[in-house]
């Protein structure tokens, strides 16, 4: 019987452990989709969401205002993470004008988003099951000594 728990934490405890990888290998999946020019409203100081939903979208990103290409960090700040434009007051560009954005968005196929939804069910379960075991060894072991 001790031995069968014993095998059963350490299967749980390499679940737990695998859980991080497992976490990072999810937030970098999807396969990349280019969205070329598509029009954003210059307003300035004002964050705007890129129309394409995703999970995550490309650092590299060309952002251009009358045919001229702007600069990152200088005429515009874009946040990957959340898909985010906000265009700054410049002479690059003036309120209410258009500017055009190419970017990569990052989308999960639905076996991704099973397989995680499943695991960090397992893990959590997992992580919960292997403190009773641990709870119970040490249980056991003190009831022994005594």
């Amino acid at each position: 019987m001790k031995s069968t728990l014993f095998g059963l934490a350490a299967v749980l405890l390499l679940l737990v452990v695998a859980a991080p990888a497992v976490n990072v290998a999810y937030n970098t999946a999807g396969s990349p989709a280019p969205v070329v020019n598509e029009s954003v409203t210059v307003a300035y100081d004002d964050r705007v969401a890129v129309a394409a939903d995703g999970t995550r979208y490309s650092e590299s990103i060309t952002v251009r205002a009358d045919g001229d290409r702007l600069d990152r960090g200088t005429d515009y700040r874009w946040t990957a993470t959340n898909g985010t434009i906000e265009l700054l007051n410049t002479s690059a560009t003036t309120s209410g004008q258009s500017a055009q954005v190419t970017y990569d968005v990052y989308e999960r196929g639905a076996a991704t988003e099973a397989f995680a939804t499943i695991f960090n069910f397992v893990g959590r379960a997992g992580f919960l099951v292997l403190l009773l075991i641990g709870a119970g060894l040490a249980l056991d072991s003190v009831g022994r000594s005594f």
